[in-house]
């Protein structure tokens, strides 16, 4: 119990600090940033969801189980949680590379620009000579 009650500390660490990391990239624009925050809204719902179900186990009110169940049922929402975890490390890492990607385009196309612009002078005083 106390392990998933640390996932879940760790999910919202992780949603604090990647979000506001992506808040300051200028290669997310705000729509994007709103779609990526729906996205980490989703993962911790999911997150919380599975902590309720974990307190019903833990402080039982309608209904008594075996000692069996109850920890089949812990088990599972610890399960659970692990996986939003890896959904959400996962979803970090892949807006992560988009931002990545969007700037080794930028470095590419500034690049590619200031080369055409040497290469059209060079020609202009050199010819054919770096066509």
């Amino acid at each position: 119990v106390q392990q998933s009650i640390l996932l879940v500390g760790e999910l919202s660490d992780i949603y604090v600090t990647s979000y506001d990391k992506m808040l300051t990239d200028d290669n997310f624009s705000s729509q994007e940033l709103s779609a990526i925050a729906a996205g980490y809204n989703k993962l911790l719902e999911r997150g919380m969801n599975s902590l309720k179900d974990l307190k019903e186990i833990v402080n039982p009110t309608d209904y008594s189980m075996t000692d069996k169940e109850r920890l089949d049922r812990i088990d599972q929402a610890h399960g659970e949680l692990t996986h939003t975890r890896d959904l959400m490390v996962y979803y970090t890492r892949k807006n992560i590379s988009v931002s990545y990607l969007r700037s080794q385009r930028k470095t590419i196309r500034s690049g590619c620009w200031i080369y055409t612009v040497r290469r059209t002078k060079n020609i202009g005083s050199y010819g054919n000579a770096f066509i």
